[in-house]
């Protein structure tokens, strides 16, 4: 994964397949998540707004078919949603607005296949 510092890009590390998205946290820090070669889901941070440092990557699990998609809930929470090995929707949130503490992963049910898409209501 790349990332543009100053117009200069920086390898942020792992080898990742398909297409990344990115969530602006509640402190106003980019995450952004991509699906591993092991097809489980990574993501990493901003260590500040606006900085040009990014977290480690870091797992969270599950075992995906598409690409991420990201939304924010109405409290600041992130959400990630993906088309599992299952063709169900699955979901994992942030357990507090900004934090870095993330759910378990709960299934949607459904036969989704394709990528998932996150709308505002």
């Amino acid at each position: 994964m790349l990332r543009a510092d100053n117009s200069q890009w920086a390898d942020l590390g792992k080898n990742f397949t398909g297409g990344a998205v990115v969530g602006k946290n509640a402190d106003g820090r980019l995450e952004a998540f991509v699906r591993g070669a092991d097809n489980s889901l990574w993501h990493l941070a901003q260590t500040a707004p606006g900085a040009g440092t990014w977290s480690a990557a870091a797992n969270l699990g599950g075992s995906l078919t598409s690409d991420p998609a990201v939304g924010v809930n109405s409290d600041g929470r992130l959400e990630v949603f993906g088309i599992g090995v299952d063709h169900a929707l699955w979901h994992n949130r942030q357990v507090t607005p900004g934090g870095s503490g993330w759910s378990n992963w709960s299934s949607l049910g459904g036969q989704g296949e394709g990528q998932p898409a996150v709308g505002v209501n």
